[in-house]
């Protein structure tokens, strides 16, 4: 999650709660087709600090609730790094997940080393990862870097998994629609409230 100065301790504050809708939409899901699901948050700014590694759904939740906003400029690369660094730590344990998502929420482009970019997203593709990406904001210079950062290995368009959003106000109204969406086929999630306005 960017966690960099243009985006703001209070509209982070709103993107974590809306991460959080979203966990327990995923996590609804998995208690009812009886697999095994696990979270891990990364957040990066000027540089990128893994917030807390794979962890059941209640335990990650409680964590995330903890996550501060770290400021500074915006490091893409370092965060993707820092994901991949934790899928292969998974994978050299032998608990490798079947899926591997990786959610990007970022409102711009990467202002620190961009060119190693493109190089973090291929070793996560190559891992099998998915990696669906939030682009927030009405206006976000060069989109064609999410584009690229959007994708797997399998399924190359970005149309199934970048997202433009406006404001993060309207990322948790997303996450709202998705709970919402599972309550109507039967599943009761409560929904983390939104934080009061920025």
């Amino acid at each position: 999650m960017d966690g960099s100065g243009s985006v703001g301790v209070c509209e982070f504050q709103r993107g974590k709660a809306a991460i959080k809708n979203m966990m327990k939409s995923a996590n609804a899901v998995a208690v009812k087709n009886k697999y095994d699901e696990k979270y891990a948050a990364v957040t990066f700014s000027t540089s990128a600090r893994v917030n807390f590694k794979f962890l059941p759904y209640s335990t990650a939740e409680q964590k995330l609730s903890m996550v501060q906003f770290p400021n500074g400029l915006s490091n893409t690369q370092a965060g993707l790094a820092e994901a991949m660094k934790l899928f292969v730590e998974s994978l050299t344990s032998g608990r490798f997940a079947d899926r591997k998502n990786v959610l990007l929420i970022t409102d711009g482009l990467s202002s620190v080393t961009p060119h190693l970019l493109k190089h973090n997203v291929d070793r996560l593709k190559g891992l099998g990862v998915h990696i669906y990406v939030f682009a927030v904001g009405s206006y976000i210079p060069r989109i064609d870097e999410m584009v690229q950062v959007a994708g797997s290995s399998c399924n190359p368009k970005p149309d199934d998994y970048l997202f433009r959003i406006n404001s993060y106000h309207q990322l948790w109204e997303f996450s709202q629609l998705v709970v919402t969406k599972l309550a109507s086929s039967g599943e009761y999630i409560s929904l983390s409230p939104e934080p009061s306005p920025c």
